[in-house]
Parts: structure tokens; sequence; C-alpha cells
């Protein structure tokens, strides 16, 4: 969870660090402060190992500069719907949906996704990265505050990033069209 402090009084600053606050706004404040603030909760400067992923047109992953690949097209497209679905994550359930539409979500499809998650561990792993995921009862998660990434630029109201988007975003995946079709209308109504 991400906390701002919004408070009059400045003393209490300190209380917001001690809290791990993601930042903390004095009265009186501006529309302009309160979205300053709110651009942090989703997104935080490069973490000191460089892991950027881009979404637009396609997924690709560097860490440092350098290409990382996952192989399997399964786990590649896990990874991608864990950066799409951000720090809310995905249930077992939601990425079967996602992943294998026309299966039911049985014993037999729960034994592949964890199977297909257990493929994304060990490649990121490998790749020394394998910190950036995370599960919380039953929901596995990127750690979004670990990673730079495009999209997660673009919801924060970076203008750089926005200008990078063509209309295309996880173009491999039909699950990504939700998610295109926000990036377009929040784009549209800013341009």
């Amino acid at each position: 969870m991400r906390v701002v402090f919004v408070t009059a009084f400045s003393q209490f600053a300190m209380d917001a660090w001690n809290l791990d606050a993601t930042g903390y706004v004095l009265k009186p404040y501006t529309a302009e402060d309160i979205q300053n603030q709110l651009a942090k909760c989703f997104y935080r400067p490069l973490p000191s190992q460089g892991i950027v992923i881009r979404t637009i047109p396609t997924l690709a992953i560097f860490v440092e500069g350098k290409a990382v690949h996952i192989s399997g097209p399964k786990p590649r497209e896990l990874f991608a719907l864990l950066v799409d679905r951000g720090d809310r994550g995905i249930t077992t359930g939601e990425g079967i949906s996602c992943l294998w539409p026309d299966r039911a979500n049985d014993t037999r499809s729960q034994s592949l996704f964890r199977m297909t998650y257990k493929r994304l561990t060990d490649a990121l792993d490998e790749a020394g990265i394998g910190h950036i995921l995370a599960s919380k009862g039953n929901r596995r998660y990127l750690r979004v505050e670990q990673v730079d990434c495009d999209l997660y630029r673009i919801l924060a109201g970076n203008v750089q990033a926005a200008q990078k988007y063509n209309g295309a975003y996880l173009e491999e995946y039909s699950w990504s069209e939700s998610r295109n079709g926000q990036l377009h209308r929040m784009l549209l109504s800013q341009w």
C-alpha cells in the first residue's frame, strides 16, 4: 500500500518518512501538488539493477541494457499479463482465463498454470531478476517499484513515454485489447 500524507503541519513530514510514506503534501495545496504525489504512486525511479520493461508495441525485457529471453510462449505471455496487471496481480483462475480461454479452471489447468509460473520464475532467476515477482495469498504480482516500464510511465502521465504509443500495446496478446483501449482513450483526451 502506498501512503501520501496530507497535513497543515510541517513537523509531521518526518513522521511520514518514518512510516515509509510515498510522499507528503502540506496545506494549502494545489491540484498539481496532488497530481505529482499520485504520479509517485504509479512510477518510481529506475532501480539500481536497471530492469526495463517495454510493452509498446510488443513485450521486451532488458537488464542493464541486455535483452532477457523468456523461452516458451506461455511463460512469456504470463509475464506480460503480470506486467499488465502490475501490483494488483492475478489469481490462478484469472491467469487461466487469459492464457487458456478455452480451458476450464480445473485441477489440470491449475497444474498447467503452476508449471508455467515455475518456468517463468526459473527464467527470471536465471537472468538475476527473479525478485521482481511475488505472491501474496492466492495472487501473483509484479513488484512495480523495482522496474521501469513504459506502461507505468504512461499511466503516471509521462509525456515522453506517451509519445511512443502508436496505438499498439502488447499487440501479440488478445487479452491486452482492454488496456490498449484505455491507453487510446486516455491519450486521445490529452491531445
